[in-house]
């Protein structure tokens, strides 16, 4: 027990030292934002914020070339994206959507343990209406399978079924890829480069070796004090990153959880 302390102590000296020095390294990094679901109060709000910040939201593309500029990417591709609509419309937001293709039209079955009840994804139709809006599509695979526990074939299988079905919804080039569960590995990203692959995206806010390129998740539990500090960087946009990464870490649990538990 007299070691618990310092123990204690030392862990928070570590992870504070972490925050800092990540929060640090985020105030020149890219801003590309992590959504998932999306609420259309809380949508407007989040663009004020980024406006309030000096700031304006941009294309993927604009934001790795401009530091003034907030890219919005959402992982899962789910219909409640539909309830922006006519704010993308009446604004002309740029968006970009990750897609697990196989689950178009489907609800999802790899997370509702952990949250409110299962949510549908977008259907082809409105895959289609979006793409019209200008939004960006990307991959997210087509099952929504950990790629670090893949082959290189099941990998290729994986990105390239997912790039032909986007491709024949939306008329566009899939170039970019949301790993799922954020989690990929040397070996993974090197397969994924090899199916064209350009821009690969991960669900922590720092880049790993330059090879994939971070993003600043925005959750439910986010607020404007949270927001602002993740856009601005420094030790509160650090502990997030923290955050992220060990999220990141255990999510990939989540499939056996559910077996565990005999979830359908």
């Amino acid at each position: 027990m007299s070691y618990l302390l310092p123990i204690i102590f030392l862990t928070f000296i570590i992870l504070a030292t972490v925050s800092i020095i990540w929060g640090r390294r985020l105030q020149g990094s890219p801003k590309v934002l992590l959504l998932h679901s999306v609420q259309t109060e809380k949508f407007e709000a989040l663009l004020k914020l980024v406006n309030d910040a000096g700031l304006s939201v941009g294309t993927v593309e604009e934001s790795l070339r401009d530091r003034t500029k907030v890219a919005i990417t959402f992982d899962d591709g789910y219909e409640d994206l539909m309830q922006i609509v006519p704010l993308l419309k009446r604004q002309q937001i740029p968006i970009m959507v990750f897609v697990p293709t196989a689950y178009i039209e489907k609800p999802n079955d790899w997370d509702h343990l952990f949250a409110k009840g299962r949510r549908r994804h977008l259907s082809e139709e409105q895959i289609r209406e979006l793409a019209g809006l200008d939004a960006q599509f990307g991959s997210h695979g087509h099952n929504h399978r950990d790629l670090t526990l893949l082959s290189n074939a099941e990998i290729h299988s994986e990105i390239d079924s997912s790039k032909w079905m986007l491709a024949s919804f939306t008329g566009q080039e899939i170039k970019a890829l949301a790993f799922p569960f954020g989690r990929s590995n040397s070996a993974v990203r090197q397969a994924v480069r090899k199916v064209g692959i350009e821009l690969q995206f991960g669900s922590s806010p720092l880049s790993i070796s330059g090879e994939s390129l971070g993003r600043i998740p925005i959750t439910e539990f986010d607020n404007s004090f949270t927001i602002r500090r993740k856009l601005h960087g420094g030790i509160v946009a650090g502990v997030e990153a923290l955050k992220a990464v060990i999220v990141s870490r255990f999510s990939h649990l989540t499939p056996v959880a559910r077996r565990a538990v005999g979830a359908s």
